[in-house]
């Protein structure tokens, strides 16, 4: 099954059901109207990691949180077939290039939703495994967030997030000065991406000690937060 069925109480969220104007509207609308270029450069960067923390088993369910266009879900997928891969995002656009790539590869074990990381539709303790990959940035109750993947979690289950540090480097950079330009010419002809700024695509800035932090306050007692290169990283157990 590519195209997962609905299995709770909470609506999926889409802007149309957002406030114009606030930021998770904005990022929505964004990532729409940027869904194919941006699938076209997103990179599976720190897989190895991800993996590493994850300690995924034969048989779990894992679950992709704010998958974009799959990269993440349909590598673990193809790698367990015998585990069922759920990925959730609030862009149906980036949905509809997951679900492509997943019959591409005939990857039956995969399905994609659309959804609100805030407010998941899924039962809770639904999942061995939960995954964060550039997520938690873009969303504007993190610690609300962080609560959803505890609520999600089965015991014993693992919760991983991954961050793109907020610091300077060239490629970063250079890719942002693309992207900006890209969106201001868009704008010329898309009312809905005018007036965006760079942490609606971005995200906000998010140190070791901000996440450590969000984690100390939260249900989970049993986690881990460190840097790695250019990434940052909290492994987490319930």
């Amino acid at each position: 099954m590519i195209e997962e069925t609905e299995t709770g109480t909470c609506a999926p969220v889409s802007a149309s059901e957002l406030k114009p104007g606030t930021r998770k509207a904005r990022t929505i609308n964004i990532y729409s109207r940027l869904a194919g270029l941006y699938s076209f450069f997103r990179v599976k960067d720190g897989l190895d990691t991800v993996l590493e923390l994850m300690a995924i088993e034969d048989g779990n369910r894992v679950l992709d949180v704010g998958t974009g266009p799959g990269l993440y879900a349909l590598h673990i997928a193809r790698s367990w077939p015998n585990c069922s891969v759920h990925g959730l995002d609030m862009c149906s656009r980036f949905l509809e290039i997951a679900r492509r790539r997943a019959l591409k590869q005939n990857s039956t074990n995969a399905h994609f939703t659309l959804g609100d990381a805030e407010n998941m539709h899924y039962a809770s303790s639904a999942f061995d495994r939960v995954l964060y990959c550039s997520t938690l940035v873009l969303l504007p109750n993190m610690k609300g967030t962080i609560d959803e993947a505890y609520r999600v979690l089965k015991p014993g289950g693992i919760a991983v997030f991954k961050e793109l540090l907020h610091k300077w480097f060239i490629h970063k950079e250079l890719f942002y000065v693309f992207w900006k330009l890209y969106v201001k010419t868009l704008g010329l002809f898309c009312r809905d991406v005018r007036g965006l700024n760079r942490t609606d695509y971005e995200g906000r800035k998010l140190t070791e000690s901000d996440l450590s932090l969000l984690l100390q306050e939260s249900h989970f007692s049993d986690y881990k937060v460190f840097t790695k290169g250019e990434r940052l990283y909290a492994v987490c157990r319930k």
